[in-house]
């Protein structure tokens, strides 16, 4: 593809070969990505779907409403494309500068969020692998499956084998109209693993015992190799993968996707959590608004969370952060001068903090820039789709219509893949579906990477070149490894 493109044409023997460079449309720019939807064609695509005795709950979602990727190819390039940003917290040797290093990840991965139009919904059993690379560390693979149709639930994994990094997140949504409004409610939680050998210049550090304990990995659909042993992995849960969204004006007015909810970030070994808040408020039908985010990095000390750091910004740009100081009293003459003071400072905290939240994050003083999204390379994904249940497999003939905006054979072709997927869920039971990669842990009601998922990956990795001919993006970001107020205060 990429040859092709520069004007290369294959010859007979290369064209077997073109699925190695088949690519993704999620990182591809044209005038599909920006063309109105028409309500006309719309209306046109449901009316020739429409059969004498045709069941109306098989009517097929126009093309026209659609981008040319799934759900599982978004996943996979806001997971991938700014993963040095994440395995920067190897660089640190302090726990704490470990904990910024995943809140700037997630940052990074959440923008302002304008969809014209959205994602394929997978059909189950569909999968999607890639990779990219980084001259500072090396092969990142990743795998996504639809582990579930009904309720839909999306299973996203990547490593890093060199550094020894594991991620798992688990995504599942509902959709609910509200007259001109929808609330995407979002549900299930990631959890990122880091390799405590592997942090620079790291000190040993008590950590409790694992959930998940090593097991023998002869059955292909046992835990992988990766599920963390007692001590070995330093672990961070995510209380949800995503925020839940409100998309407002869906028929009249600018339309608009918030975030909402709050995620919680956790590391029960070294007792600091992160608690982020999205929202955005749209004054009226016609007005603009941007996404934002605030949040609070606390410290447990074994009786009570000690706040921090205090974050605030617009989601994909430039996040500040703010040292929380609490101001000691002078030496007070008397007891009752001690108790005068006492409340007096703890009526200036509250007062303080009460003012922060009034004013908005515009006008509190700054420490310093946490992270601006606007300034982190994205790395490029790659893709060898040789699995027929790839995205970029089931999905190509709609994809390639769509870009040459040929609705018509776009709808053909979008309804013949719903179609089989209706004819194999007609044959075999949901119920007795297995996912490939992952598998369900219902103690902890998770899905998990199994030991084939893991060798997947392996294998994955084990097929790109070494990291010293990639690319190099994470040097951009390195600036913002030593830009945390802690370490500008040392």
């Amino acid at each position: 593809y990429q040859r092709r493109v520069r004007g290369f044409k294959p010859s007979k023997q290369s064209k077997k070969k073109d699925n190695i460079f088949r690519m993704s449309y999620i990182d591809q720019h044209g005038d599909w990505r920006t063309k109105k939807i028409s309500i006309v064609s719309a209306v046109s695509s449901i009316i020739s779907q429409l059969r004498a005795g045709q069941d109306l709950t098989h009517i097929s979602l126009p093309a026209i409403f659609f981008h040319p990727y799934s759900l599982l190819e978004v996943g996979a390039y806001k997971c991938l494309s700014r993963v040095p940003v994440l395995l920067d917290a190897y660089n640190h040797r302090d726990p704490l500068e470990r904990m910024l290093s995943v809140v700037r990840w997630y940052l990074v991965i959440l923008g302002q969020e304008r969809f014209e139009k959205k994602p394929y919904n997978p059909i189950l059993g569909e999968s999607h692998s890639c990779w990219v690379n980084d001259s500072n560390y090396g092969t990142t693979v990743f795998v996504a499956e639809q582990v579930s149709h009904h309720p839909p639930i999306s299973m996203f994994a990547m490593t890093n084998l060199e550094k020894k990094l594991t991620m798992e997140m688990q995504l599942s949504f509902s959709i609910q109209f509200t007259g001109n409004n929808a609330e995407v409610s979002t549900s299930g939680k990631t959890f990122i693993r880091f390799r405590k050998d592997l942090f620079k210049t790291s000190t040993p550090s008590a950590s409790p015992a694992s959930t998940h304990p090593p097991t023998d990995n002869t059955d292909g659909n046992s835990p992988s190799s990766l599920s963390p042993s007692s001590g070995e992995y330093e672990e961070y849960e995510f209380s949800k993968s995503y925020p839940s969204m409100e998309v407002t004006n869906i028929i009249i007015g600018l339309r608009k996707e918030l975030w909402t909810n709050e995620i919680v970030i956790s590391c029960p070994s070294t007792g600091y959590k992160a608690k982020l808040n999205y929202g955005g408020k749209q004054t009226s039908y016609f007005s603009d608004c941007s996404n934002t985010v605030t949040g609070q990095l606390f410290q447990y000390n074994g009786e009570e969370e000690i706040l921090l750091y205090e974050f605030f910004g617009k989601c994909g740009e430039e996040i500040s952060m703010r040292t929380f100081k609490e101001s000691e009293p002078s030496a007070p003459t008397s007891s009752t001068s001690a108790e005068k003071e006492k409340e007096k400072e703890k009526k200036k905290k509250k007062g303080l903090w009460a003012k922060v939240a009034r004013i908005g994050y515009k006008e509190i003083e700054r420490d310093g820039i946490l992270i601006d999204g606007r300034n982190i390379e994205r790395l490029k994904l790659s893709y060898q789709p040789s699995d027929p249940l790839d995205s970029i497999n089931v999905w190509k003939e709609v994809n390639e219509n769509i870009v040459k905006d040929d609705l018509v054979a776009a709808d053909v072709s979008k309804v013949k893949v719903e179609d089989g997927q209706r004819l194999r869920r007609s044959t075999q039971s949901t119920a007795s579906f297995t996912p490939r990669y992952f598998t369900l842990d219902n103690e902890q009601q998770m899905w998990r990477l199994n030991a084939k998922g893991f060798e997947h990956l392996t294998q994955l990795a084990k097929q790109q070149p070494s990291s010293s001919s990639a690319s190099s993006s994470s040097t951009l970001y390195s600036s913002y490894s030593v830009s945390s107020p802690r370490e500008n205060q040392k």
